[in-house]
């Protein structure tokens, strides 16, 4: 008797158990984590608007500075060319300022130069009865047109000797700027030969 109640009570005890185990477990699976905020922790402030304004010391803006042009070089009209001086009539006048430099036998008025025949070596002298003719030594560079244009102002002359090698600073009627070097200057009547440059005149 004693026996079977003690039986009985282990069985009961062993069903507590068990009650009491499952319903821990149960309640053990909730999920306890708590919910995630809303926004993230340390997020970044909203950027600054950027204004486009000048911070550099002072706020003032640089200038440019103005670049000085360098003067533009006078346009050569003509050559450096050969120009043929036909004096097998006698004599020749030249016009420099046409285009190309006229060459006549022909009484003209706008005449720079006249280049005549001579029994040693043809004349030269210069048209319109004005000292715009310049000599200058033989050999050397050619010069520029400022250089003949004032070169001609202080030693302008109305005649020079015409014979190979000479060279010859012009002012035209016109005013523009020539230079030329007697190429070839046979004795009486030929051809003769000069190697002529005009420019436009110099601003």
């Amino acid at each position: 008797m004693v026996l079977s109640a003690l039986f009985g009570a282990a069985v009961m005890l062993v069903v507590v158990i068990l009650v009491m185990v499952n319903f821990g477990s149960g309640n053990g699976g909730e999920d306890t984590a708590a919910p995630a905020p809303d926004t993230a922790a340390g997020a970044e402030a909203p950027a600054e608007e950027e204004t486009g304004e000048d911070t550099a010391p002072g706020g003032s803006a640089e200038t440019a500075t103005e670049e000085t042009e360098a003067p533009e070089e006078a346009e050569v009209l003509f050559g450096p060319e050969e120009l043929v001086i036909d004096l097998s009539g006698g004599g020749q006048n030249i016009d420099l300022d046409s285009e190309p430099p006229l060459v006549t036998s022909s009484s003209i008025g706008g005449a720079d130069l006249s280049v005549r025949s001579g029994s040693r070596s043809p004349s030269l002298s210069s048209g319109g009865y004005k000292p715009y003719l310049a000599p200058l030594p033989e050999g050397g560079e050619q010069p520029g047109p400022e250089e003949c244009l004032d070169n001609v102002s202080t030693n302008g002359t109305l005649d020079g000797d015409f014979k190979r090698g000479a060279r010859f600073r012009v002012q035209t009627d016109e005013g523009l700027p020539a230079y030329f070097e007697v190429t070839s200057a046979p004795k009486g009547k030929g051809e003769n030969t000069i190697e002529l440059t005009v420019w436009e005149s110099p601003s």
